[in-house]
């Protein structure tokens, strides 16, 4: 995927991101991507078992940052394959439903009514965008055309671009509704 041109992930990616890339081009990307995967299993037990908020958001942060990193790696360090590519959306999407699905997990265990949760209906639309970008890198549209991310002219890409250059924000706002509602 190509790195932001705008929002706050630019600066993001600039300030923190690519540096951070540059000293550890020694890690594989893969690992990076499987380690945010393993973070995520964490955040999901935090979320069923309604565990402290600002662990949540750390570990959101850092399953965040990671998935930036691996990015990054192969760019910066020349280690860009198509399994990573095809990994990396995989990846984003297992983590996704991970989440959804830990909401879900949430909600039946207190009894709550899954289908009037507006969080749940905000995370299925997330999932379903993300396999839609995981068939797209399976035909090769996505990480190798710079104007998948770029696309202003329709609303669905500019929703698309909006989320692609603010994702750090959105994952910490999500993370702090899913916490502070009743998770």
């Amino acid at each position: 995927m190509p790195e932001p041109n705008e929002g706050i992930d630019y600066y993001i990616y600039k300030h923190i991101v690519n540096p951070l890339a540059k000293k550890v081009c020694f890690l594989s990307p893969n690992f990076v991507t499987t380690m945010g995967i393993l973070l995520t299993i964490i955040l999901a037990h935090n979320i069923v078992y309604s565990g402290c908020i600002y662990r949540a958001v750390f570990l959101a942060l850092l399953i965040q940052l990671l998935d930036c990193l691996d990015g990054a790696i192969a760019r910066k360090c020349n280690k860009k394959t198509k399994f990573g590519a095809l990994y990396d959306i995989a990846a984003d999407a297992v983590k996704n439903i991970m989440i959804f699905t830990s909401v879900i997990l949430y909600n039946r265990q207190n009894n709550l009514d899954i289908l009037s949760d507006k969080l749940i209906w905000v995370l299925l639309i997330s999932v379903i965008e993300l396999s839609i970008q995981l068939f797209n890198e399976l035909k090769g549209k996505r990480s190798v055309d710079n104007s998948y991310f770029n696309d202003k002219t329709t609303l669905y890409g500019r929703t698309i671009k909006f989320t692609h250059d603010n994702t750090m924000l959105i994952v910490v706002v999500l993370t702090i509704i899913i916490k502070s509602l009743k998770y």
